[in-house]
């Protein structure tokens, strides 16, 4: 009876964590490209967070590669700098060293160092980032 109660709990652990398992891995492996592109906006953008990205641009070549900062891609717009990395524990450290001028979210770093950005701007920002994660489709 114990070894049919143990097999029980066994194979449902199974069942709920390994889909759960595959589904990060493969929402971590679609999202690790989300790419700063995604955050330029156009002229005449009228989201609250607009305002923080205005100016957003490709960087890459002048952001990223050896002996500058080791990330994939980067765009500098007017009042902040999007940075993605290729790992969490790299996009982590770079935030880290930027203090509190630097805000993590999964594989991207905001950069709000080069240019003065009130906390409410910063806020919508670092919203605007977190829940980007959660509403791809993929």
């Amino acid at each position: 009876m114990a070894a049919v109660t143990t097999l029980i709990v066994t194979g449902s652990a199974i069942v709920v964590v390994a889909p759960n398992a595959i589904i990060t891995a493969f929402l971590d492996g679609s999202r690790r490209n989300l790419s700063p592109s995604k955050f330029v906006v156009g002229p005449g953008a009228t989201a609250d967070w607009a305002y923080s990205v205005e100016g957003l641009h490709d960087e890459t070549k002048n952001l990223c590669g050896p002996d500058k900062i080791d990330c994939k891609e980067g765009y500098r717009g007017d009042r902040l700098t999007l940075l993605r990395f290729d790992s969490k524990d790299k996009a982590q450290d770079y935030a880290a060293s930027l203090g509190s001028n630097g805000y993590q979210s999964h594989w991207l770093v905001a950069d709000f160092s080069h240019a003065p950005l009130g906390a409410t701007d910063r806020l919508r920002v670092k919203r605007v980032l977190d829940e980007t994660w959660g509403s791809e489709s993929d």
